[in-house]
């Protein structure tokens, strides 16, 4: 019986180890993944799993809202499913924003790259965001392993890849300040 291959294949519990202990070798072999489908799995466990977490942890504040509020009660899960939700789509959308930004470099990579590049870089954030004032610090790695994947998967330099993961940071910033803004000056042109 022949040996199958397995130095290419990222499974579950291997992806997560070699991110966190071996990031250049993980993204070299994310390289040779066919799809987004594993690591859209990947993040969406991770993502439920953690969420979950953050919902039995803030327990608490659904008990405060459902004395609050007769409707209180159901506002705290349904926040916790929108959550999940919007994690999910974000990663489509940031990733996209990355490839355009990689498009504009004539990089060699395409969006399935660019999508399981973000995907994977997020998960830290997703894991060790649970841990209260630390967790928030996170993203950090998170940037710096998703600035490794796309230089090493598109073949651009670190600049370019630092450039296409926080413009797209930066540009939604940006428009949420100028809709706080915007809803500020609204508010009391109309007091």
């Amino acid at each position: 019986m022949a040996k199958r291959d397995t130095t290419t294949r990222l499974d579950f519990w291997d992806s997560l180890r070699d991110l966190f202990s071996n990031p250049g070798l993980f993204f070299e072999k994310l390289k040779s993944e066919p799809g987004i489908k594993k690591s859209l799995l990947t993040f969406a466990i991770v993502s439920a799993f953690f969420t979950a977490l953050q919902f039995i942890f803030n327990a608490g504040m659904m008990g405060v809202l459902s004395r609050m509020l007769p409707w209180g009660g159901i506002v705290y899960p349904t926040m916790a499913f929108v959550s999940f939700g919007i994690s999910i789509l974000a990663t489509f959308v940031y990733s996209g924003l990355i490839q355009v930004v990689m498009i504009a470099f004539k990089s060699g990579g395409t969006y399935k790259d660019s999508y399981n590049v973000f995907t994977y870089s997020m998960i830290p954030y997703q894991i060790f965001n649970v841990i209260p004032y630390v967790g928030s610090l996170s993203i950090i790695y998170s940037f710096i392993l998703m600035i490794m994947g796309i230089s090493k998967v598109h073949n651009v330099s670190k600049g370019k890849a630092g450039l296409a993961c926080l413009l797209p940071a930066i540009v939604a910033i940006a428009i949420v300040v100028a809709i706080i803004i915007w809803v500020y000056m609204w508010i009391f042109r109309n007091m």
